[in-house]
């Protein structure tokens, strides 16, 4: 039990890496001005009129000593 235990400690902290690394890298600004245009695709494309968003942030993903704030993820739906 504790070598699955271990494991799967051990997937996690590389995929948050993974995850952090790459969030690490992209621009807010850049991000935001794709999201808006993604979102407006949709209302175009689809005739969506509401748009739920979620937003999650994974507890425990602060780097504290590099300063570096919590992962969040953004999902959003046309309906």
């Amino acid at each position: 039990m504790l070598v699955v235990q271990f494991l799967a400690t051990a997937v996690w902290d590389s995929e948050r890496d993974t995850y952090r690394r790459l969030f690490e890298r992209i621009s807010p600004t850049a991000f935001e001005r794709s999201f808006h245009s993604w979102l407006s695709s949709l209302v175009e494309d689809l005739g969506a009129q509401v748009v739920p968003i979620d937003g999650k942030k994974f507890n425990g993903s602060y780097d504290r000593n590099q300063q570096q704030s919590s992962l969040h993820v953004v999902s959003a739906w046309g309906a």
